[in-house]
């Protein structure tokens, strides 16, 4: 089974918050949904200063996680970014074990319970019909469909090759998520942008009776 669940990002997601008011952010890394008190001896942190970016100009920011030597590592360790903009985290190498971001302070932030002005993205590797809930209970679901190309037509394979550019975004808005049901081809992403949202997660329906939930990041 193909594993759908922003609890514990892996290599084929991505996880982003905009950060739109000045301040010093501090986050750690978390091999768990909770985050784990005290953090790893080394944080990390955003400082958000300067003056805010005009409407959809906002820069993103790239944050590469890493397991080294026993523990997650962020690089930047240390990010500058200005009002407006986006700091997005992935692990690119596939043997990163699964973890989840946890930020501290007057607006905390969560991966694991995913709150105002954040997204989670997923590549689909493996066709199927994949039924996501929300893992706290909110009452949040949706569908994705995702379907394979007869590859040795070339018109299909020039098809295939020009979706692998294209994203569907998903938009999270209170108790109301639009589109509810998408359908994509093989090898796709899907953006989930929670414009606003008290803690919830993207999690496949089959994954949300077996683990403990997450606790829920008040914003």
């Amino acid at each position: 089974m193909e594993t759908l669940d922003s609890r514990l990002l892996r290599t084929t997601d991505c996880f982003g918050q905009r950060f739109s008011r000045t301040g010093s952010y501090t986050y750690g890394l978390s091999a768990t949904p909770q985050p784990c008190r005290p953090f790893q001896d080394e944080q990390f942190g955003i400082e958000v200063a300067g003056h805010e970016s005009r409407e959809g100009e906002g820069r993103q920011h790239d944050v590469t996680v890493r397991f080294e030597s026993g523990r997650f590592v962020a690089d930047p360790p240390q990010l500058r970014v200005s009002p407006g903009d986006v700091v997005l985290w992935n692990a690119p190498d596939a043997s990163t074990p699964g973890f989840a971001v946890h930020g501290e302070g007057e607006h905390p932030f969560s991966s694991a319970s995913l709150s105002n002005e954040c997204l989670f993205s997923h590549a689909f590797g493996v066709a199927g019909e994949y039924a996501w809930k929300d893992a706290n209970g909110s009452g949040l679901e949706g569908r994705v469909v995702v379907k394979d190309l007869d590859l040795t037509d070339p018109k299909n394979c020039e098809r295939w090759t020009a979706s692998l550019e294209e994203g569907v975004v998903v938009v999270v808005e209170g108790d109301s998520t639009k589109p509810s049901e998408v359908e994509i081809l093989t090898g796709q992403t899907v953006f989930w942008a929670v414009a606003k949202g008290r803690g919830v997660t993207i999690t496949d329906e089959r994954l949300v009776l077996s683990t403990p939930q997450p606790p829920t990041i008040e914003r």
